[in-house]
């Protein structure tokens, strides 16, 4: 074994705690949390689209120009906001170190999950912030692709 990988430790199947993306493990982590929390029914983003879209799979429903569910939302229950809900996500992560060798400052970036403590009011408008900006649009490409693999040429 060189020097220079006497520390690093190849990383396993086993080590990882989940196996999607930021976009869809952040949703489902605060789904968790509302759903831990009593204030929703589901826990994952697989439940939610089955409960706001028509088609999971159907371009234009995760376009949210569909017009039987694009006014949909989810099926948050009553809560006392006084009551803070601890949630997690991942989060992207500067930091700076001295390189041990050259002695010069570097910036690494980690992918850190982190947990935080807010309303539930706080944790809503955060998951319908991902929903609208990214996870639709994230959804529906991931969709777009798969059918797109699937046409001959």
């Amino acid at each position: 074994m060189s020097r220079n990988t006497l520390w690093v430790i190849k990383p396993r199947v086993q080590d990882r705690d989940t196996c999607l993306c930021v976009i869809h493990a952040n949703v489902d982590l605060k789904l968790n949390a509302l759903c831990s929390a009593k204030i929703l029914p589901y826990n994952t983003h697989q439940k939610l689209l089955e409960n706001l879209c028509c088609d999971k799979y159907r371009e234009n429903c995760l376009s949210r120009d569909c017009q039987a569910c694009k006014n949909r939302t989810p099926d948050y229950k009553e809560f006392d906001n006084s009551k803070h809900i601890q949630f997690q996500k991942w989060v992207t992560d500067k930091q700076e170190y001295t390189d041990p060798k050259t002695k010069k400052s570097k910036f690494v970036t980690e992918h850190l999950k982190k947990s935080y403590t807010v309303s539930p009011r706080q944790l809503i408008q955060e998951l319908q912030s991902d929903l609208e900006t990214k996870f639709f649009c994230h959804q529906r490409n991931i969709v777009h692709h798969k059918e797109f693999k699937r046409k001959p040429y």
